[in-house]
Parts: C-alpha cells; structure tokens; sequence
C-alpha cells in the first residue's frame, strides 16, 4: 500500500529544493481514485494557489496525444502508419524518394536535423509580428521552410533517433489532411470529449474560457520574471496542449487496454515498435509512438515523456501492467521533473525496478582510457539548438555550452551524462567522431 505521507514528504522536499513557484501532481495507483498534491502559487506575487483544477501547459507532453489520434485515423482506415510522408507532402524534398513513412515521424527517426522552425512560427499571443522574416502558421509554410533551409540528413530514414518537433508539425497536418478539420476540434472531438478532459484546451486562445492558468515564470537574478504564453498553431501537434495532471492521467489510461481510443493491439504496437535512443546504449530504452519507454522487471514497462518550454516544466509516466500513473505540471523552467517523477515511481515500486535510472544519483566509474581521446574535442550543433564545444579543460573533458562548462562523466568509452542529459559520442566505421547524441537529440559534429 502506498505511503501517500512519505511521497508528500518527498515532494515537499523536492519543492522546496527546486524552489519552484508552483507545482500540481496526480498520482494514480491501481484504482480509480486520483491522489492530488498542490503547492505553491500559479502567479508571480504568490496570490493565486495552485488547485488540482489549474492548468499548466505542458508541451511536448501533446506528442501522445497526436500519435493517439494518428492510431485512431489508422483504425478508422483513414492512413497508415506505413505510408510515405511523400503521399500527404509530394513537394517535401527530403522524403521525395519515398523512404521517409509516418512511423519515422512518430518515432523521431525521420532523418531530419534539429531545424530553427520554432523561431518562425506564427504566435498569436505575439505582440509585434516581424516583417522582416517569415512568419509560419500552417503546415505548407513549414514544407517550405523545410525546403528553403536545404540542410544535410543525419540519416536515412529509420536508421537514427533524433527528436524532431517538426516531424509532429507534420503529422499534424496529415492529422488535418484526412479529418478534414483544424488539429484542435479533431483533439477536442476524438481525445478531449471521450476522455472527459473537460479542464484541457488545445493553444492558449482555447484555453481562455478557463479561470485557472499558470503563469509561465522564470527564475531571475530580480526574481520571478512572468514570460509570455507560446500560442503558435503550427506547433500545436508538438507541444500546444494546456491541462491539468488529472486530466493527463485520464489521457494515459488509453494505455491500460481496450477502449473506444485504443485497442489493446494498437498499444501494444504503440510501446513495442521501438526506436534506440541514441544517447543510450541499452535495449532498456527507447522511444515509442509519442513516448519514452524504459523497460522494467518481469516484462514490465514504464511508458513516459516530458515537456519543457520556457517557464513550463512537465512530466507523465504509466506501468500499465501496475495500473500506476502519475502527472506533474510546474510552471517554471528548466525543473527536472524526469528526476521527480522517476523518484515519485520508484518509492511506489520500492524494489520492482531493475535498473539505474540515469535521472537519479548514480556513482559513475573513473574516466576510461579512450584510444584517441582528441577525436572528440570539436564544436557540435543544429538549428534549433545552436552551437556547444566539447573541449579539454583542467584535464576534464567539459561540455560548453551559453548556460556555462559541464564535465562529461562517462560510464563506457563514449556515453555517459552531462549536463543532467544522457550522452554518447557517435563514431562512425573509420573510427571518426561524427556527431555528439545528447539527451534525445544528435547534434552534428560541424567542420
């Protein structure tokens, strides 16, 4: 039985220590009833608390739900997860062969690099529009986009895992293309009302009829800073869901088995048809339909993702064979809610786990002896992320990057974490360092 006033004690604790503003958790263990822990206040002056009904948005966390509705199309007949992206996006140039399927899409190993296309996109929460660059709302602008960049591959089509929020713009489209209706009334008709997420909205403009918003914050040298809520539609399919943890909970119990959303087959298909994760060497991991999946002990799994987005921070997790799931939305950025709600999941498995998670404390062995150690210092980076330097410093080899110097603290020849990421260095058959896989991202080595 689960000690409900040791994991307040725990969260207390780790609200305390992440000096977070606000924070609301839902935690569901193999029953019906909803356990809730609220702290803190959804505002910058402390005034609003947070309640179980506050919504928070919570990003990439959206992903699920998109491959949810992309499974229904199938099941509906409408598409197959088999078919070429080529068959909704001809004049899409880098999958004009035909090679690059919806399941690259929905698992992240498309080929395509980390791409700049958030900085383009539309905001209708924008004060000022620019004139001076484009302005990206709909999916044939990013098409376009995409096209305009002209920028290498990391690889062919389902050879690499690399996280790409494009790849969800598009199957947002498609998700348009064959419902015949914008991504937000498909959500809203065929995963919203089913599930009775009544405190959920897709993009901040739906969300206005809600009293109870978390206001992004930031953490500054003057104090909490409010930032601006990211309302940009094209970018809705990828991360434009606001909830709140219960109703989170309610979107993952498709995962439990039969329902009208999802059969049992098509979850199965969801958390078994698995891309390697490439900053983790170990069939533990890898990445699903929308979601991360470790796996556990006795063949049990642990389906889960997070979000993050300036002044938001969220995280969701289900074992579906222990009918456990739990849900945390923060509203500050950067909060390493993957540690909380592993930590949240181990103290209710206690000893069902098998496995070091790399988010909580492990003793790392000494640095190894690498046969050529300087093929690793270089600079790496992509669009979207921009540019780190991997260099040498007091004899440490040390990630640089605009936030400050982190040492690499290696578990094997080439992997390890830093940073609070997993890593590993990509070498290719001549033994050449070609890239640097960073949490769920490659980041391509540059000349």
């Amino acid at each position: 039985m689960t000690d409900y006033n040791r994991l307040n004690k725990i969260i207390t604790r780790e609200m305390r220590d992440g000096n977070f503003p606000g924070m609301s958790i839902t935690i569901n263990n193999n029953d019906d009833v909803l356990s809730n822990f609220c702290y803190g206040s959804m505002d910058k002056n402390g005034r609003l608390p947070v309640t179980s009904d506050t919504l928070f948005g919570v990003a990439s966390l959206t992903k699920f739900m998109t491959a949810l509705i992309i499974m229904q199309a199938q099941r509906l007949g409408l598409l197959s997860v088999t078919e070429p992206v080529a068959h909704y996006y001809p004049e899409l140039h880098c999958a004009q062969d035909g090679q690059m399927r919806l399941e690259h899409l929905l698992t992240h190993c498309s080929g395509l690099p980390g791409l700049s296309s958030r900085f383009f996109a539309k905001d209708l929460a924008g004060q000022i529009q620019s004139d001076s660059k484009p302005q990206l709302l709909t999916t044939a602008d990013l098409i376009s986009h995409i096209n305009l960049l002209a920028v290498a591959m990391l690889a062919p089509p389902g050879a690499l895992h690399s996280y790409s929020n494009e790849g969800y713009c598009i199957l947002g489209g498609i998700i348009e293309t064959v419902f015949k209706l914008p991504y937000p009334e498909v959500a809203k008709k065929r995963v919203l009302e089913p599930l009775s997420m009544h405190n959920s909205a897709i993009g901040g403009q739906q969300a206005q009829g809600f009293g109870a918003i978390a206001t992004p914050l930031q953490h500054t040298e003057q104090g909490l800073r409010e930032l601006p809520y990211w309302d940009a539609p094209l970018f809705y399919p990828a991360g434009g869901l606001l909830t709140c943890p219960s109703d989170l909970i309610r979107l993952l119990s498709v995962l439990r088995g039969d329902s009208e959303l999802l059969s049992q087959q098509q979850c199965q298909v969801m958390m078994t048809r698995l891309q390697p994760i490439a900053s983790r060497p170990s069939l533990v991991f890898g990445y699903g339909y929308g979601l991360e999946i470790e796996q556990l002990r006795d063949d049990h799994i642990l389906a889960w993702h997070t979000g993050q987005r300036p002044g938001l921070s969220s995280f969701y997790g289900i074992v579906p064979e222990q009918q456990l799931s739990v849900a945390i939305a923060i509203n500050a950025s950067d909060a390493p809610t993957a540690h909380l709600g592993h930590t949240i999941l181990n103290d209710i498995l206690s000893d069902f786990t098998d496995i070091d998670l790399p988010w909580l404390t492990t003793d790392y062995p000494d640095d190894p002896q690498r046969e050529n150690p300087d093929q690793l210092r270089g600079r790496y980076g992509s669009l979207e992320l921009g540019n780190v330097d991997v260099v040498y410093c007091d004899d440490q080899l040390t990630l640089q990057t605009s936030a400050g110097s982190y040492p690499f603290e290696f578990q094997g020849q080439q992997h390890g974490a830093v940073a609070g990421q997993t890593f590993q260095f990509i070498v290719n058959n001549q033994h050449r360092c070609t890239g640097l896989a960073f949490g769920l991202r490659v980041l391509p080595r540059l000349p």
